[in-house]
């Protein structure tokens, strides 16, 4: 397991911190139950952990039928991240759970590796702040985080041959699926929420430099944290499968 931190750094406008950036992803087997061992990439930190996930059945259906982005801002940047949701879909054809089983294998998301996820939910939390030198010393003012999250997952191209039991195996199984990777998703979004309150909560440093990588130091802590949530979440549901993210091995279904 190999991990390492990236974080990008621009020239600061006359009194504010350079950019900082966490980077992560979470990615969903095709057969939840049997995984392989987490593979780790990062460029801030990336992860990628064996995954299934998803929401309620209106919910899935819309969000299964659609590429698009959902923006939440926040309502104060030093109270809460702004949260930027991209979702995207693949194709999967088919009348039968072998057929769709085929069909994530076939159209699933590819890692360089070769392996193939049902389903992919990747992360950017990036945060800047401004200087406070107006009582001395050099303090966090106005701290903004931004979570930029894309779920990936698959889509059932309409087909009327469908039988009924197949159907709402499908139905089940995406419901599920999106449901698990929403839950990725606000583990992501609450870590940037705790990361605005420690750094704002953060004493006065003697320079701003000083700040910086004291400011550095929490943000590595807390993505790091971030990481093992996402871990624990994982091994806890048996990476979605407990949950119902995975299309079952025998059903009435054809």
């Amino acid at each position: 397991m190999h991990m390492s931190d990236h974080y990008l750094t621009d020239l600061p406008a006359s009194n504010t911190a350079p950019l900082q950036m966490f980077r992560g992803s979470v990615a969903g087997f095709l057969f939840c139950v049997f995984r392989r061992p987490v593979a780790r990439r990062v460029l801030a930190v990336a992860a990628l952990i064996a995954a299934a996930h998803a929401p309620e059945t209106a919910r899935a259906t819309e969000l299964a039928s659609l590429n698009f982005t959902v923006v939440h801002p926040a309502e104060r940047w030093s109270s809460a991240p702004r949260v930027r949701e991209t979702y995207d879909t693949y194709n999967v054809h088919g009348t039968s759970i072998p057929e769709l089983r085929a069909g994530l294998s076939r159209n699933g998301v590819r890692m360089n590796n070769g392996d193939i996820y049902d389903a992919l939910t990747s992360w950017d939390v990036k945060w800047e702040y401004d200087y406070d030198r107006s009582h001395g010393g050099c303090s966090v003012d106005d701290f903004r985080a931004v979570v930029d999250v894309t779920i990936r997952y698959p889509r059932l191209v309409s087909n009327d041959n469908v039988p009924a039991p197949v159907a709402v195996a499908w139905d089940d199984y995406l419901r599920s699926l999106i449901r698990h990777e929403q839950d990725h998703r606000d583990i992501a979004v609450a870590a940037a929420e705790r990361l605005i309150r420690a750094a704002t909560a953060l004493l006065p440093a003697a320079t701003c430099a000083d700040l910086d990588r004291a400011v550095e130091v929490l943000g590595r802590a807390f993505m790091k944290q971030l990481t093992l949530d996402q871990q624990t979440y994982d091994a806890e549901t048996n990476h979605g499968a407990m949950q119902g993210a995975v299309l079952p091995e025998h059903s009435s279904a054809p």
